[in-house]
């Protein structure tokens, strides 16, 4: 059981473990030391219900992210990047501590002799993988068993066991939760046929598209009942609009012109006698291709950039071209060779339908001056804002402002995007307010508060022409099914299905031979109506009722079917019951582990503590 459970547990699990078993060197005589601490001195990261997230936990956790990603890269993460990882760790510390806490409340206390059994039976990967466990470079599970047994390993194995105790915990608390877990025969015999039992069908699939909109009507006493009788559907969380004045920091046609500067002296160098191109590449060059000295092998002509290719089929083979723009940046090219449609190699450009080349990329950044100059601009608009308003900065400087459309918290804001800073912010500000100055990757901006919806039912005004459309489609489905009765009776009085459903506009398809898990041609494709009532079937030639679908209505005719016999069932069935068995744990622990963390009440001061502080702004 624990091993099955134990591939369940999501990544956050392991941390403690991770953290831990990366400052071990397992060696003989091996020495277990500290792990290195990232940041300051210990302090409360935050609270989760209540309890104390330490400041080393959380820089330890953020550390051994970035380490995952970002580690074994030459790619420095940028400011999404770091931003990104900041939310993942404080994340995955919630549901750590959530867990850890339930686990507390029901008292699981792990005994050593637990912690025995479970490195007896499951080996970590960890252990495996070094060579102290292997014969002849592959793990020997009899050597593990043996050093297991000798005594002088004693303290290697206390610290191993303490790095997979919270695992077990884990496993412990796994089996709790999972063991409500039942399966029934009826479900079994199900599971099987939906995989084993083949069919297939003929099918006509009357859609809302098939019919104008101007088909039907919707008159303010059907929206009214459909909002009313189905307030459920239009429940809001607690949102928050913003006016909004960006300020680019994106590049400009100075930023080219002064790497376009740079690179032509890489240009001039790359032409002289003797010199070494590729050697310039590897020194130079930004581009991936850059350790293989610039060459980026053949390239079929369609798929590079058109101002790449230009500046390419433009030199003689061999040549060395000056500065060539393209989306990418800069580039020194360098034409290799080309071939045509026949991928024989030609030296007539017209012709040519792939090339080899060698290149030298400068990717265009955003200077300094640049960031530099919309950050006054930012600060020259605030200024203003501060003293009369965000429209009369907007009209004095020239800045288009945006309106935001109402958000939750947590969630991608309009011409933002993912941005916790902008986000806690604007819930945490009264209408009206100004904000500091705050910035991403592309732009400086500012926010004013200008809308606070609050939890509750949405009212019909904002979801009227929703609500229109819903009422529309309902007639719309309802209009499909008629017309799906209509094709049926005629197809019970004698007529052919295909010529009953052309004589009303519509088209008959047949199928290839097909299994429950798979799914129809399109529009009905995994439609679990479609599926269900066309499989109900069992009888070929049988045609279904119709079957009102997400899209309007189908009927089904069973044109072959192969079911399996009772024996191919009695001799798969108890694989069949362990798979579903497992499936059904699965879900029932991903529910209760979900529920877990959504329940928990969380409070992160470390970022906190950073947006307070990025709206302080310097008054001029």
């Amino acid at each position: 059981m624990f091993s099955l459970l134990r591939s369940w547990i999501k990544p956050i699990t392991y941390i403690s473990i991770v953290a831990f078993m990366g400052t071990i060197v397992l060696a003989w005589g091996m020495d277990i030391a500290n792990s290195d601490k990232y940041g300051g001195p210990t302090a409360a990261a935050g609270l989760v219900n209540g309890q104390e997230v330490t400041r080393d936990e959380y820089n330890a956790t953020y550390q051994n992210l970035r380490n995952q990603q970002f580690g074994n890269s030459s790619v420095e993460p940028t400011e999404a990047d770091l931003q990104r990882i900041k939310e993942q760790s404080w994340a995955n510390l919630v549901a750590q501590k959530a867990l850890e806490q339930e686990m507390d409340r029901m008292d699981l206390v792990v005994s050593d002799e637990a912690v025995y059994t479970y490195l007896r039976m499951n080996p970590p990967d960890f252990m495996q993988s070094q060579a102290q466990f292997q014969t002849d470079g592959v793990f020997d599970y009899q050597r593990y068993l043996q050093i297991m047994a000798e005594p002088t390993n004693a303290p290697m194995w206390a610290q191993v066991e303490a790095a997979v105790r919270p695992q077990v915990r884990t496993s412990m608390i796994q089996e709790i939760v999972t063991s409500a877990a039942r399966i029934t025969q009826f479900e079994v015999k199900s599971s099987f046929l939906s995989s084993r039992e083949l069919a297939r069908f003929g099918f006509v699939s009357v859609l809302t598209s098939s019919f104008p909109d101007s088909t039907v009507t919707v008159s303010d006493a059907e929206i009214n009942e459909y909002y009313n009788s189905h307030m459920y559907r239009f429940k809001s969380e607690p949102r928050r609009g913003i006016l909004l004045a960006l300020f680019s920091k994106d590049i400009t046609e100075l930023d080219w012109e002064r790497v376009k500067s740079e690179i032509q002296e890489y240009a001039n160098d790359a032409r002289k006698p003797n010199q070494d191109f590729a050697e310039l590449a590897r020194s130079f060059s930004d581009d991936g291709s850059a350790p293989n000295g610039g060459d980026l092998g053949y390239y079929p002509i369609a798929n590079l950039d058109p101002l790449y290719v230009a500046g390419a089929i433009a030199l003689e083979i061999g040549a060395i071209s000056g500065p060539i723009r393209s989306s990418f940046g800069w580039h020194i090219i360098k034409l290799i060779e080309m071939k045509d449609k026949d991928d024989k190699v030609t030296t007539d450009s017209e012709k040519a339908t792939s090339i080899h080349t060698a290149h030298i990329l400068l990717k265009v950044k955003p200077s300094d001056e640049t960031v530099d100059n919309a950050q006054r601009q930012a600060r020259d608009f605030r200024v203003i804002a501060k003293e009369h308003g965000m429209q009369a900065a907007a009209d004095s400087l020239g800045v288009d402002l945006k309106t935001v459309v109402p958000f939750r918290r947590n969630d991608a804001i309009n011409f933002l995007g993912q941005n916790y800073f902008a986000g806690e912010w604007a819930f945490n500000a009264k209408l009206g307010d100004l904000s500091g100055i705050y910035d991403n990757a592309s732009n400086f901006f500012i926010m004013e508060l200008n809308a606070i919806k609050t939890k509750g039912d949405i009212p019909l005004s904002d979801v009227r022409a929703s609500v229109k459309n819903l009422v529309k489609n309902e007639k719309l489905k309802a209009l499909c099914l008629d017309t799906a009765r209509v094709i049926y009776q005629e197809v019970q009085a004698g007529a052919d299905i295909a010529d009953a459903a052309r004589a009303h506009n519509q088209n008959y398809v047949e199928t290839t031979k097909f299994s429950r898990k798979a799914a129809f041609p399109p529009p009905l494709g995994s439609d679990p109506r479609a599926i269900g009532g066309a499989f109900s079937l069992t009888s070929v030639g049988d045609v279904s009722e119709p079957i009102a679908t997400d899209r309007g209505a189908a009927l089904f005719k069973l044109l072959e079917k192969e079911t399996p016999g009772l024996e191919e069932f009695n001799t798969a069935s108890d694989s069949v019951a362990a798979s579903l068995l497992s499936q059904k744990q699965s879900a029932v622990w991903q529910k209760w582990y979900t529920a877990l963390i959504l329940e928990a009440k969380s409070e992160n001061f470390i970022e906190r503590q950073i947006a307070e502080q990025r709206t302080i702004v310097e008054d001029f």
